[in-house]
């Protein structure tokens, strides 16, 4: 397989006065693709297809090392009137490549989510009708700092937030820990606010309709003009520390899915009616 890895970062300090955090910081550089599609699903579970979108823009290895784990999966039967059905979604998945050293790269799939093909919306947690978006912050958009930003949110009967939880911020710079870390707090504390003022439409219709409450997932990029990445090319960046939901029995990273297998500008609705579930390893 032949991966094309480039490392351009935004370093505040220079290459010359390295020091024993810019060499654990360059090892948690990761490279990632956020690859989309469909597949579909026979009654028993098993995969009898699947598509890439854009195949042409993905390099061949990526494409292969992604194929011969899909073909592998296998998914919770669906069933439509108590009867086992086939299926078909849309899926998203993040690809990740990590240097181990001079010689050996590490690619492996950190996370895919499922949605129905045709979402019907009155079944779904939408957004809001009217949703003021996350301001960037200021020092952040001095210094030029990117991130991704992935946020739970519980929204109550009347489409208002519950609740907020920042699961993970990803940095698109490198930096010393501690000003990574307020770089991820600076970002998280942007989003949260905004999304605890933002009314979502509950669902109306179909299982989820009766919840008491709904857990969904906002992802939002913080990107600067002239840097965003064509699809099928890889984006650097330092993955931040994964922190789960306080009110949640079950987590996002449960059966494959991700928050980082997310694309960002959308809400996503856990537990969803019509999306598949994985029962085995990512791996296949």
């Amino acid at each position: 397989m032949r991966l094309l890895l480039s490392l351009v970062f935004l370093i505040f300090f220079p290459l010359s006065a390295a020091a024993s955090w810019l060499d654990d910081a360059r090892a948690s550089i990761e490279q990632s693709m956020l690859l989309t599609g469909s597949i579909s699903v026979d009654a028993e579970g098993h995969v009898s297809g699947y598509t890439l979108d854009k195949s042409d823009r993905i390099p061949e290895g990526v494409r292969d090392f992604v194929g011969n784990r899909i073909v592998g999966w296998e998914f919770e039967p669906m069933q439509v009137d108590g009867m086992p059905a086939t299926a078909k979604n849309r899926m998203t998945m993040r690809v990740i490549a990590r240097h181990l050293d001079e010689d050996r790269v590490e690619v492996r799939l950190s996370g895919v989510t499922f949605q129905p093909m045709e979402e019907n919306s009155k079944t779904q947690v939408r957004m809001p009708r009217h949703a003021t978006p996350p301001s960037y912050p200021r020092a952040a958009l001095r210094g030029r700092v990117q991130a991704t930003v992935y946020l739970n949110a519980r929204v109550g009967r009347d489409g208002s937030v519950v609740d907020t939880n920042v699961s993970q911020v990803d940095l698109r710079i490198l930096d010393r820990p501690k000003r990574s870390e307020r770089w991820r707090e600076m970002f998280g504390e942007m989003v949260a606010r905004a999304v605890k003022n933002w009314k979502f439409q509950p669902p109306t219709e179909g299982s989820l309709a009766d919840d008491e409450s709904w857990d969904v997932v906002v992802p939002v990029s913080f990107s600067l003009v002239g840097t965003k990445v064509n699809y099928g090319q890889w984006e650097v960046y330092v993955p931040g520390p994964y922190s789960p939901a306080p009110w949640k029995v079950t987590d996002v990273g449960t059966d494959g899915a991700s928050v980082n297998a997310l694309v960002g500008g959308g809400v996503y609705t856990e537990a969803g009616e019509g999306q598949l579930k994985l029962r085995s390893k990512l791996g296949g």
